[in-house]
């Protein structure tokens, strides 16, 4: 139910592929799974107000999370990892979800590179 996979050509999931099963009849799932990085994590939970989606990751891997939602669904999307950041993304379709990821992935950058220096 936490659709914890690794992707096609992964090599011990250093590329997750996080796809939640959100099924009636259940309120919750937490699931987690080691690997030799360290521990991937996914739960969801129904609230009030919608489903919450939480998804760990180990440093040095990367994770696709598929959510199952319709086209025109608002997702808020909570970015942690960088030390003292926490960003929530609001969109209404895939195209405006992508602008909006390139956008703050072009600022992260920026920010991480103007604090190197």
């Amino acid at each position: 139910m936490g659709g914890i996979e690794q992707s096609e050509k992964s090599v011990a999931y250093k590329d997750a592929l996080i796809t939640p099963q959100i099924v009636n009849g259940m309120d919750d799932v937490s699931t987690d799974f080691k690997t030799p990085y360290g521990t991937i994590v996914s739960k969801w939970k129904k609230t009030a107000d919608g489903i919450v989606v939480e998804v760990e990751i180990p440093v040095n891997t990367t994770a696709i999370l598929v959510l199952p939602a319709k086209e025109g669904t608002e997702i808020s999307i909570m970015i942690e990892g960088i030390p003292n950041l926490k960003k929530v993304i609001r969109y209404k379709n895939t195209a405006d979800l992508e602008d909006k990821l390139e956008e703050e992935l072009k600022r992260l950058i920026k920010k991480q590179k103007s604090s190197a220096q």
